[in-house]
């Protein structure tokens, strides 16, 4: 694919990160286009625990039809089994002076880690900043942490407002002051909630939010107990239809929808369709599921699919929802 049809962009934000502390984070950088260079400026927005917010910016080119691994601790000079470690937000935007036909990359941050926890998480970048970030899912039961890491581009503080949903109701809120060209983080541990919530982060500047959590030795019903973490970037708007390209429910696989109606402006019963797609072309669907205003849905994908590969569609009528 080149030109116009590749889903590139000239800026990236990453929120999340953490080099040291047995953490190894990389950049993963793809230039799609068969022709043009791209020359791309990285900025870490970083605090080493301990000290004060700091940052760093260098240059990394990348040839046609090519992808760059850049490693964020040989950058900071912080390896992974270094300490004090370093939590980390990471701008990269095109260098339009230097490769002015370059018509953007695709960027990714895997981390992995061996601490407490042994494994790895991967999230592709935003492209845009907003002031309203959904998450689906704020896990904080037992075996579970989680947080929400902000990153603030712009020049002014940001006060970012974390609002938690369950069973109906809004069960409280977190704020955070995260001053101009620095990462912040909000722990929702700290503020007692039920084991699982629905979450919206709104802020009075532009930001980027993500919700790293890590797990260790929960019970994944079919998958068993286990333990790793998963990232995700919050959704800059509630929907009426959400799609899944990926699902798989076979020996040892264990697959859920988490359904969540935060669609506070309608406050009313969300009506939710699921369809289920598979590799032969066979579909199932699902309907007449309800998920109230501020509460949250999680449905067993195990329980009412082949065992397998397969896709899904979430729809809903009603309340738009995450």
């Amino acid at each position: 694919i080149q030109g116009s049809a590749v889903p590139v962009s000239k800026t990236w934000y990453f929120s999340e990160g953490r080099v040291g502390n047995g953490v190894n984070e990389f950049l993963t950088l793809d230039n799609p286009d068969l022709t043009h260079n791209c020359s791309v400026s990285i900025k870490y927005l970083y605090t080493v625990d301990g000290s004060a917010p700091t940052s760093k910016t260098l240059s990394v080119f990348i040839p046609p039809s090519t992808r760059v691994s850049q490693s964020v601790n040989t950058d900071l000079s912080i390896q992974p089994g270094q300490a004090p470690a370093a939590s980390v937000s990471t701008i990269i935007t095109v260098d339009t002076k230097s490769t002015p036909n370059c018509i953007g990359i695709v960027a990714e941050r895997p981390m992995y880690f061996s601490n407490q926890i042994k494994g790895g998480s991967d999230v592709l970048g935003a492209t845009q900043t907003g002031q309203t970030y959904y998450f689906a899912d704020v896990p904080t039961g037992n075996g579970f942490s989680s947080y929400l890491t902000i990153l603030n581009p712009g020049a002014n503080t940001a006060t970012v407002k974390a609002s938690y949903y369950a069973s109906g109701q809004k069960v409280t809120s977190q704020s955070v002051p995260v001053a101009g060209g620095t990462r912040g983080t909000i722990f929702p541990g700290d503020a007692r909630l039920p084991p699982h919530v629905g979450a919206i982060v709104t802020s009075d500047q532009p930001i980027v939010v993500e919700r790293p959590d890590y797990f260790s030795n929960v019970n994944a019903g079919n998958a068993g107990f286990v333990s790793g973490a998963t990232c995700i970037v919050g959704a800059p708007a509630l929907s009426n239809d959400w799609l899944f390209a990926e699902g798989y429910t076979g020996s040892g696989f264990q697959e859920n929808l988490v359904i969540t109606n935060e669609d506070t402006t309608a406050n009313v019963p969300a009506s939710v369709t699921i369809k289920l797609e598979y590799q032969d072309g066979m579909t199932q669907s699902f309907s007449n599921l309800t998920v109230n205003p501020a509460s949250q849905l999680t449905w067993n994908v195990n329980q009412n699919a082949r065992p397998g590969g397969l896709a899904a569609e979430v729809a809903s009528t009603g309340a738009k929802i995450i």
